[in-house]
């Protein structure tokens, strides 16, 4: 599309004809200037507003360059200062949006020499993230001059230089919403809609597969990670890739922001695809309809569409050619969960069809079908335990056929149908399932903080992450893996501690520490959600205990590690069966620093501004309430904390959690030891406070029946000294409560009645009025107050 089509090339009469700049014009740059450039781009160094004044405006000019390398040194300057949120920028923004609107810098005809395909990319994808930068920085310089740029971003879709074909589609893959404050969404949408009719078709034909790419799938696989055996992917399939992956994304945005308008240009394009004999166009049209899907679900626009689309997909499941039979598989996923009318149920078909597609001849199928039964065993909503049989039976078999980074996921796809049925799986199941995944866990090594993962090993924090959930829902079925998992985990624990002591860890070090002691600790943590109490022998034998101590003693550890260290900590605490070495009352020092600091920053912690201390605090007081019930629990010490305790729950615009789990310490103490504190909870602020926070609705029924019980067991104590105008929350609280907890209910019952008749007659008539007619109804008739 030409982007002087809106104006047929005319000059309106009374204006003269904007001269265009002559290429014979244009400014050489003296080496000086060049070098300063390269220097600046190289320590991306925001310049000052002086020098920003004389050097942008060469720059803008330098858009026009013969020399395509010099084009790339002035891009990169623009688009650094305006991507670092230089300010000074803004007085340039006006001469830079035209800039963007010319022939010449858009659609440049400047021959390149020696790297020319890399500088032309480089070009094409700098102006494109210039583009992005005005339209957050400086949305009302930018809108004005957005419906020429916006013709250009449309013609880079449908160019023949795959330069600008991925700039454009990568601008759109970026577009999730109008990338514009609210006052100027209509200046942004209006000119995308126009175009919408060249822009739709335009993103289609770049979802399909070049010959290049797709024989290369078709013979090595997608990524580098699944053919590193075979062959890397090479620059013209990567780009090719990027391509397609862009313009599938782009049109998922178009179809979320401008639904409506979609519907007319896709429809006919898809029809004609799907019924077409070009297979690419066929494969193109099932990704943009997936894509589509993702985008808008099901409108009524489309509604006659999908009964006699989505079968014509599950036939592909079964087509000839491999690439038909991967994008049937990617597609699937986003209907399973749809009420298609005069469709039945395509679950049964579609895992029966995915599952046998896991021992495809194509490596390239194979990949994506695991990909695709992840996905469903995730997402899927209709009930699988029909299907179990299949699904044991495929992932059993097809486990020395996933390669690459495809085993990493196969593996995802093992946790998840342990979240999905694992009480309805057998110990045999388990057993079969389980063992590839436990012969990759005795295979792990921490190979240091230097390391990087190659994409085709399995990722240790990725295969940590399925081992939780497979823990935490098969329970007493994961028993016998026990042993093993601590002993691996106890060392490699040991091993990164030491690692991160030597003083020497850059952010990407620190990000793989923290990553793996995260990965490490919550798998333990969730061993003992699953297991309980039969999981302490092993931490007790592998000396779990002093590594967390070790843990939450190092103030240089990320916030993330102390937060994961601390839900371990109370996991103990909660299931102890036994003394531990150091003992709990070690740590109870520890939690009163990370209480203390509460809704500040902890010093000393990597990435700071990043991590606030709310979910430290949060399991550092879910932590405290296991430690108070220990039976050598230290009194003095824990007594230390109920100034902070107060502090905590009293903030009404604090972390829920915190708050919550606050109050639970708070009152757990009291119940503990009630002579010792019986005057902390009838003090009138913490009475009222506790009272109006049971009126609230809690995350989990839990921690509500637990401060209830505690109040109910301490408050019992001393129901006639208590004023009677601070009975008047908590007896709101009793009335709005639900439960099936049998022992706080009788709790509640007995403690309203004696409540009533410390009161009497004229003292309950009080309370009656000031709670209101249909509270004091409630409150009776729920516990037969007659």
């Amino acid at each position: 599309m030409s982007r002087r089509s809106s104006g047929n090339g005319k000059t309106p009469k009374g204006q003269p004809r904007k001269p265009r700049r002559d290429e014979t014009e244009q400014d050489v740059p003296d080496a000086e200037l060049l070098l300063a450039l390269s220097q600046l781009n190289l320590s991306m160094e925001v310049l000052e507003p002086e020098v920003c004044k004389t050097l942008v405006p060469k720059c803008i000019n330098l858009l026009d360059a013969k020399d395509m390398k010099v084009r790339v040194e002035a891009v990169t300057a623009l688009f650094h200062q305006l991507r670092f949120g230089n300010k000074a920028m803004k007085a340039h923004c006006e001469d830079l949006c035209k800039a963007l609107q010319r022939d010449g810098v858009m659609i440049p005809k400047v021959e390149s020499s020696g790297d020319g395909e890399n500088l032309a990319m480089k070009y094409q994808r700098g102006l494109s993230g210039i583009i992005t930068s005005l339209q957050y920085s400086y949305p009302d310089i930018f809108a004005k001059h957005f419906r020429l740029i916006s013709e250009f971003l449309v013609q880079w879709t449908g160019s023949k230089k795959v330069e600008q074909t991925v700039a454009g589609c990568e601008y759109w893959a970026k577009i999730t919403s109008p990338p514009v404050p609210v006052p100027f969404v209509q200046q942004w949408m209006q000119p995308v809609v126009t175009t919408l009719p060249v822009l739709v078709p335009n993103l289609m034909r770049c979802m399909v597969y070049r010959d290049r790419h797709s024989e290369f799938l078709e013979q090595y696989g997608s990524t580098t990670a699944e053919n590193s055996h075979l062959l890397p992917l090479t620059p013209d399939v990567e780009t090719f890739s990027n391509i397609r992956n862009y313009a599938a994304l782009g049109f998922e945005n178009i179809s979320r922001i401008f639904q409506a308008e979609v519907v007319p240009v896709f429809r006919p394009l898809l029809e004609k695809w799907l019924t077409g004999d070009d297979w690419r166009e066929l494969e193109a049209a099932v990704l943009a309809f997936s894509a589509f899907t993702e985008a808008a679900g099901m409108p009524t626009s489309m509604r006659d569409v999908y009964p006699t689309v989505v079968p014509k997909i599950l036939e592909f499941l079964a087509h000839p050619k491999p690439l038909i039979r991967s994008i049937a598989c990617f597609a699937m996923p986003h209907f399973v969960n749809l009420s298609i009318k005069g469709l039945k149920d395509p679950t049964p078909k579609v895992l029966r069809s995915v599952t046998a597609l896991l021992k495809d001849d194509c490596l390239e199928v194979r990949s994506i079908a695991i990909r695709s039964l992840a996905t469903i065993l995730a997402y899927c909503t209709c009930d699988i335990g029909a299907h179990i049989r299949t699904l044991v039976e495929a992932l059993v078999s097809a486990d020395e056929a996933m390669t690459g980074e495809s085993r990493s996921v196969y593996f995802e796809c093992t946790g998840h149908l342990f979240g999905r049925i694992a009480s309805e799986l057998s110990a045999d199941d388990v057993k079969q399932l389980l063992a590839p995944v436990m012969r990759q866990w005795k295979d792990l090594e921490w190979k240091g903080k230097n390391y990087v993962e190659s994409a085709d090993e399995v990722s240790i924090v990725r295969l940590c992450q399925t081992l939780c959930v497979i823990a935490n829902f098969s329970k007493s079925l994961f028993v016998p893996y026990t042993p093993e998992i601590f002993t691996k985990a106890s060392v490699h624990l040991e091993k990164i501690l030491e690692s991160s002591k030597d003083g020497s860890n850059d952010e990407k070090s620190v990000d793989i520490i923290t990553g793996h002691l995260v990965a490490y600790l919550d798998l333990l943590s969730a061993i003992f959600d699953g297991q309980g109490a039969d999981a302490f022998e092993c931490m007790s034998l592998h000396g779990v205990v002093k590594i967390l101590h070790e843990i939450l003693s190092d103030s240089s550890l990320h916030n993330k590690v102390h937060q994961s260290a601390l839900a371990l900590l109370g996991h103990l605490a909660q299931h102890a069966t036994g003394p531990m070495e150091p003992a709990l009352e070690t740590f109870v020092d520890i939690i009163a620093s990370k209480i203390s600091n509460h809704g500040n920053k902890l010093s000393g912690l990597q990435n700071p501004g990043k991590n606030s201390t709310d979910e430290v605090a949060n399991n550092a007081l879910w932590a405290l309430v296991f430690i108070a019930k220990e039976k050598n629990a230290n009194r003095e010490k824990l007594f230390e904390l109920v100034n902070d305790l107060i502090r905590i729950f009293k903030q009404t615009s604090g972390h829920p959690g915190c708050i919550v789990n606050a109050a639970w310490a708070l009152t757990t103490m009291c119940a503990l030891w009630p002579k010792q504190t019986v005057g902390v909870i009838v003090k009138e602020d913490v009475f009222l406070h506790l009272s109006c926070l049971l009126q609230t609705q809690f995350p989990r029924e839990l921690e509500k029946v637990e401060i209830f019980k505690n109040i109910c067991s301490v408050v019992a104590l001393v129901v006639p000294k208590i004023p009677p105008e601070f009975w008047t929350h908590f007896l709101t609280a009793a009335a709005l409560m639900t439960t099936s907890d049998e022992d706080l209910e009788r709790s509640l019952n007995s403690l309203v009645h004696e409540i009533r008749t410390t009161l009497g007659n004229a003292g309950w008539s009080k309370l009656s009025q000031e709670m209101g007619p249909q509270l004091s109804y409630t409150l009776r008739k729920k516990y037969k107050l007659y």
